[in-house]
């Protein structure tokens, strides 16, 4: 049951994961959102951080997928070590989430 569950939710996850890598450089570009320094630079650092390993993980995934579609010959344990580190793809995103929410600040609306 787990399996069917991440396997659905990580197409999902996938999505979100996109969309919030193209929209969080865009928002900061626009001044829409800034980083938190208000403590210390430390949740600002750890956004950077979770931004950085996000776009990795997905860039591999991605990557081991090409390869495999690619490959003239696949063993089943790299099929299933590929489809593993897919399903572990909502908790990646979630804890990258929890980071961004953390790390970014957004700008207060003018009146």
């Amino acid at each position: 049951m787990p399996t069917v569950i991440s396997f659905f939710l990580a197409p999902l996850c996938v999505l979100l994961a996109v969309y919030r890598l193209v929209s969080i450089p865009l928002q900061v570009l626009r001044g829409q959102r800034e980083f938190n320094r208000s403590p210390s630079l430390a949740p600002a650092i750890w956004a950077a951080v979770a931004y950085v390993g996000l776009v990795g993980y997905l860039v591999w995934i991605i990557w081991r997928m090409v390869q495999g579609f690619t490959a003239t010959t696949l063993e089943s344990w790299e099929v299933l070590r590929v489809l593993l580190y897919f399903e572990a793809f909502p908790v990646v995103y979630v804890l990258a989430e929890s980071r961004f929410f953390y790390g970014f600040k957004r700008q207060a609306k003018a009146a």
